[in-house]
């Protein structure tokens, strides 16, 4: 069974709570982990943005494997936690030296495709 550390939990009624103050409308939420929920979604439109805030390696490779592909040309590519080994080692291992055009790098590390 797999268990969080903890560190970083938020309910998916926080997430859904949060993004309604925002009132953010566009948007799909699905509760699960990345391994066995990102392999399954098919963005049949594509996605214009891609924000990935796993924290670690795995959490950050498994997206960037099943949803940079469906990424839409001119859509933007976000790493929360770039200053982590493990995702900054996952999106190295993933573009293996053909890195997206970075358009900034402040924390949150934004890329366009």
């Amino acid at each position: 069974m797999l268990k969080s550390s903890g560190i970083t939990v938020h309910s998916f009624e926080d997430v859904e709570s949060n993004f309604k103050r925002w009132r953010l409308d566009n948007y799909t939420l699905i509760k699960g982990w990345f391994q066995h929920t990102v392999p399954l979604w098919d963005a049949p439109n594509g996605i214009s943005v891609l924000r990935l805030d796993g924290d670690l390696y795995d959490s950050t490779m498994i997206p960037l494997q099943y949803l940079y592909p469906q990424l839409s040309k001119g859509g933007i590519l976000i790493i929360d936690d770039w200053g982590l080994k493990g995702c900054r080692d996952a999106f190295e291992e993933y573009f293996m030296g053909m890195t997206p055009k970075l358009l900034l790098d402040n924390g949150l590390t934004y890329w366009q495709k």
